[in-house]
C-alpha cells in the first residue's frame, strides 16, 4: 500500500523560468527564483493506492487548530486513517 498527501494553493505556478545545467546544480541560489507567496486559499488532500487498481477516494484533510500555526499535525493524519480503518 502506498499513501501520500499533497497540498495545492491558489495562485501557485505563476512564475515559470527555465534553467539549464547539471542535475547537481538544481538547488544553487542562482538557479532558484524565490517570491513571496503570501497567504491564499490552500487545501491538503490524501489518498492511498494498492494492488492492481485499488484506491481510496480523495480525502480532504482538515487543519488541526490546536497545533502550531493552525496547520496539519499528526492528529490530522490520524483522522484520515480513522476514516478509512
Amino acid at each position: 500500500m502506498w499513501s501520500d498527501e499533497c497540498s495545492a494553493e491558489r495562485g501557485q505556478g505563476k512564475l515559470i523560468e527555465w534553467v539549464f545545467g547539471y542535475r547537481s546544480d538544481k538547488w544553487k541560489p542562482s538557479h532558484v527564483t524565490t517570491y513571496k507567496k503570501g497567504k491564499d486559499l490552500r487545501v491538503m488532500v490524501w489518498a492511498a493506492f494498492w494492488g492492481s487498481g485499488n484506491r481510496t477516494l480523495l480525502y480532504i484533510m482538515e487543519r488541526d487548530f490546536e497545533s502550531k500555526k493552525n496547520g496539519f499535525s499528526a492528529n490530522s493524519y490520524i483522522e484520515v486513517l480513522d476514516a478509512y480503518a
